[in-house]
């Protein structure tokens, strides 16, 4: 009956609006309309009008209730699917409600040298750059930078004769500085690798041997080609996701190269979370592939995040452990960044207020999954 009363209600507004702009029209032109047209206009027009607005706007609801059925039937075959194809059982709101842990940061920047102290430094009124005796902008004038002040990049390198090559090449004073700043935050996580070896069913440590009975003594214990591929696919996984600045792409395969090799604590792990005690020559090297490199650069600085969130979305549809090591280092502290500043007008100085004050930093987070079992990673 509502709907009665709307149809109604709907045929008599469009009913004035054409009586009263008919009935304008004949007056303007002075027209002594016949029984035919006044039957027409002010009768039969406004019911046409009338049907064709309620039938189109049937049609539309009926379109739309056609839609939502077909999204009722299929959203449940494609939640099996997804169910089928997920080791864990999650649903897509669990995927919703995806989550990681976080087995340890470490930074190295102005404001302090970890987490904590560094926000709580930010957040006093008085936390500010301060004018770097070394830097200078095109006038001559100290420039506001907020550099680690702690960091002696020509003491750094003096104690790292590995890089003297690099070292004398053009360009490569920005590469130094941040490898000299990744340093640190680098070698302060290595030693959580010793922490985090699993005790699973199935994954013993390279070096160990499982007890067999007095019986068997001397009889090595077989395991199927099954067994052990099981427990490849399910051995403990590490991606190291390192992230560098803009640098010359010659500069900046040698700056991976040099912190993959300060990285070797990362083989002994590989070694310690072994399928078996009796591992070949192949399944080594495979395991050897268990620590995945990714150096891209990105496309901005927000896409870290989404690298990060789809690591942690599609670890709650795999039942493979993985960490996730996250190394990032990025300076503005050196001459050319000051000049490439001040050239395109973002350096703060005495005349541009509004500008921006360089500053550098390094970072590093360890990130695990959620099945990784947390009482061994201390």
């Amino acid at each position: 009956m509502n709907k009665v009363w709307k149809a109604g209600a709907l045929w008599l507004a469009i009913s004035v609006v054409v009586w009263l702009f008919t009935v304008w029209r004949w007056q303007g032109t002075g027209q002594d309309p016949a029984v035919a047209e006044m039957v027409w206009h002010l009768l039969v027009l406004p019911v046409v009008l009338t049907a064709v607005l309620v039938l189109g706007v049937w049609g539309v609801g009926q379109m739309r209730a056609q839609v939502a059925r077909t999204v009722a039937q299929t959203r449940p075959d494609a939640q099996a699917g997804a169910s089928a194809g997920d080791p864990l059982g999650h649903t897509d709101a669990d995927r919703r409600q995806a989550w990681a842990w976080v087995l340890g940061d470490a930074l190295q920047a102005a404001p302090g040298q970890d987490g904590d102290s560094a926000w709580a430094a930010l957040q006093q009124p008085q936390s500010r750059a301060g004018l770097d005796p070394h830097l200078r902008d095109i006038d001559g004038l100290p420039v506001f930078a907020a550099g680690v002040s702690a960091l002696t990049q020509s003491e750094w390198l003096e104690a790292h004769g590995e890089l003297a090559a690099l070292a004398a090449q053009a360009e490569a004073e920005p590469v130094l500085r941040g490898l000299a700043l990744l340093e640190s935050p680098l070698h302060a996580m290595l030693p959580l690798f010793e922490l985090l070896v699993p005790e699973r069913a199935g994954v013993v440590p390279e070096g160990e041997v499982l007890p067999q009975p007095l019986y068997l003594a001397g009889v090595r214990a077989p395991q199927s080609a099954a067994a052990m591929r099981a427990a490849q696919a399910m051995a403990p996984m590490l991606t190291v996701r390192l992230v560098l600045p803009d640098w010359p792409a010659a500069l900046r395969v040698q700056a991976i190269d040099w912190v993959q090799a300060q990285c070797g604590a990362l083989l002994d792990w590989v070694a310690a979370t072994g399928v078996s005690s009796g591992q070949d020559a192949r399944s080594a090297g495979q395991g050897m592939q268990r620590v995945q490199w990714h150096t891209e650069p990105l496309a901005s600085p927000e896409a870290l995040w989404d690298e990060i969130d789809q690591h942690v979305q599609r670890w709650h549809s795999e039942a493979r452990p993985e960490l996730l090591w996250v190394l990032a280092v990025d300076t503005a502290v050196t001459e050319a960044a000051i000049e490439r500043m001040q050239a395109m007008g973002e350096l703060f100085t005495a005349h541009n207020q509004t500008g921006r004050v360089p500053g550098e930093a390094a970072a590093g987070l360890l990130l695990a999954h959620p099945g990784w079992p947390v009482k061994a990673a201390g």
